[in-house]
Parts: C-alpha cells; structure tokens; sequence
C-alpha cells in the first residue's frame, strides 16, 4: 500500500515519494476527469509515457495504477491532467 508523504521527489511538487515504494510503479491521481473517456484518458497518458497500465480506479477518486520508469514517472507528472503520481 502507497502512502503519500508532503516531500517532493525527484524534483516535480507533484511526484510524491511512496511509503515503501515498488521499483517503477506508480499510482497517478487524476484532476478531475467527469465527462470524459477514462479509458481513453488512462491509456493515451501511459502510452505517451511508455507505461503499461496495472489498474484504473473509477470510482470516488479517478487513478490508475502504472508500471514506467523514475524520469517517465516524473514526466507523467507534470501533465495537466494529472493531480499528482506517487
């Protein structure tokens, strides 16, 4: 289980440093994505980012779970529709 702490992590304010993280999976919190395809949002995200996606949560909070490297992660980050990546 990822649990989010207030630092910042590899210099993006919204790429978050995990608890006790897994090598190159990251949970990608999304803004606010009503109206819209979430699927199609989730996997244009990991395919511009070279991920390959582990889980979408559709409920309560819109995130997906990712497999991608550190830079990649940070990248993903730094995307308009995400909230933060941790």
């Amino acid at each position: 289980m990822f649990t989010a702490v207030s630092s910042t992590y590899a210099g993006s304010t919204k790429l978050l440093k995990a608890h006790d993280p897994i090598a190159n999976e990251y949970i990608v919190v999304l803004n606010d994505q009503t109206g819209v395809n979430l699927d199609a949002v989730v996997n244009g995200l990991a395919q511009q980012h070279s991920g390959e996606v582990l889980a979408v949560l559709r409920h309560g909070v819109k995130a997906f779970g990712v497999r991608l490297s550190a830079a990649e992660a940070e990248r993903l980050a730094d995307s308009p529709l995400v909230n933060h990546v941790e």
